[in-house]
């Protein structure tokens, strides 16, 4: 049931996923993407824009209903994105929209992470309207359906 799970699943398999995308960085390099589970990592002596390209997979909130016939549990994740892009054609938001469409295919193809969480929609994107250049900076809200815990003690 634990939404750690679910986004341990989502880091490893992104990682692998987003592998051999390849975006610039600050040192004007092209590497692959920083994966990071619930938020980027302390500094320690870093500057912020060491981290980009990077992909954060987040834990939100989660939910159980329960009624007579069933109970639901639930979870929301979302997946932000950051670039950085110092390019005077301040393009950096397409880059953004095609990391959003990658994530977005690979989550509508592979629905089922670990044989127990769901991806279900509805599914939203966006990308940040105002202007962080050379940073760019997305998200992804995705909603997923999780293992229910059963009650041992009988119904009184």
């Amino acid at each position: 049931m634990t939404p750690t799970r679910l986004q341990d699943c989502l880091v490893n398999d992104f990682k692998q996923e987003l592998s051999n995308f390849l975006l610039k960085n600050a040192k004007d390099e092209r590497v692959n993407f920083n994966i990071y589970a619930q938020s980027l990592p302390a500094k320690k002596g870093q500057k912020d824009s060491e981290h980009f390209p990077y992909v954060v997979i987040r834990v939100i909130e989660g939910e159980e209903q329960e009624d007579q016939e069933e109970t639901k549990n639930t979870c929301q994740i979302t997946f932000i994105v950051g670039i950085y892009d110092e390019s005077d054609d301040y393009q950096g938001d397409k880059d953004i929209l095609n990391v959003i469409e990658k994530v977005i295919y690979r989550l509508k193809t592979k629905r089922y992470y670990d044989n127990r969480f769901e991806l279900t929609t509805p599914m939203k994107w966006l990308v940040h309207d105002e202007d962080t250049f050379p940073y760019y900076f997305g998200g992804i809200e995705t909603h997923w359906n999780m293992p229910t815990i059963f009650r041992e003690d009988p119904l009184i």
